[in-house]
């Protein structure tokens, strides 16, 4: 559906405004901020933003039907159970209360912000496919065995130890090997902000591919400079894949 002339107003007072300092990710916020102009989405967040321009963004919605709410970020949800000791695994699962930008056109949806909402409910607000958000929960999991494995092999299983090393941001050796899920969704998926999960990135006519079309379309009609900016990322990332060997897309 077309943006309307109010729509396209809104979007060109909130386009000048800073979303991320790393002008990749401006980029797709910039995406995610058009989507819940458009009302394609109830929800969109932003974790990027100074307050400077949380602020500037707050004045340029006060009178539009999409609303600001200022609210820590998604939790993580612990949807897995850790096979390491309790005491040792609370020591990596400290929550992040940084506020952040949120913008939605229901209060209902505002109010279950402003409450707290963690990562698995966000997904489903800001429309990520659910076996995406399935396989992410998966990858977290793993990630978080493999870290905390990582930091037993090099301190033991002294809860004392191990919270001296993460104070002082020691570094130690993981067993993990990436997948290049990010890259490999950026090179096939630019518009989309989600990672895509496996399945998505091997087929066709996924959800995230059917996402993808979507946003894509809608960044063409409205911003022809962003989604010409987006697709040269997603080229450049494509070539780099396949210069380091990693899976390329299709």
């Amino acid at each position: 559906m077309p943006l309307t002339d109010k729509q396209r107003r809104l979007y060109g007072l909130a386009n000048g405004i800073p979303l991320d300092e790393i002008p990749q990710e401006d980029a797709h916020e910039r995406v995610g901020l058009l989507t819940v102009i458009a009302d394609i989405r109830p929800v969109a967040l932003f974790l990027g933003v100074e307050e400077p321009d949380r602020l500037q963004l707050e004045r340029v919605f006060q009178h539009s039907e999409v609303k600001a709410t200022i609210a820590p970020g998604p939790a993580t949800a612990y949807t897995w159970e850790s096979h390491h000791r309790p005491g040792i695994t609370s020591l990596f699962r400290e929550r992040d209360d940084t506020p952040s930008l949120w913008l939605c056109h229901s209060s209902a949806h505002a109010r279950a912000i402003s409450d707290g909402m963690d990562q698995v409910a966000a997904g489903v607000l800001l429309r990520y496919p659910q076996c995406c958000i399935d396989a992410q929960q998966r990858e977290k999991a793993r990630f978080e065995s493999a870290v905390i494995a990582g930091y037993i092999r090099a301190f033991g299983e002294d809860t004392g130890k191990i919270t001296r090393a993460l104070l002082e941001d020691r570094k130690v050796e993981i067993d993990w090997e990436d997948d290049y899920r990010v890259q490999r969704t950026t090179a096939r998926f630019p518009f989309v902000q989600h990672i895509a999960c496996g399945a998505c990135l091997s087929s066709e006519s996924s959800p995230t591919d059917i996402l993808n079309s979507e946003y894509r379309q809608l960044v063409e009609d409205v911003d022809r400079h962003l989604s010409d900016y987006l697709l040269r990322i997603a080229k450049r990332v494509a070539d780099d894949l396949r210069k380091s060997a990693g899976p390329t897309p299709p």
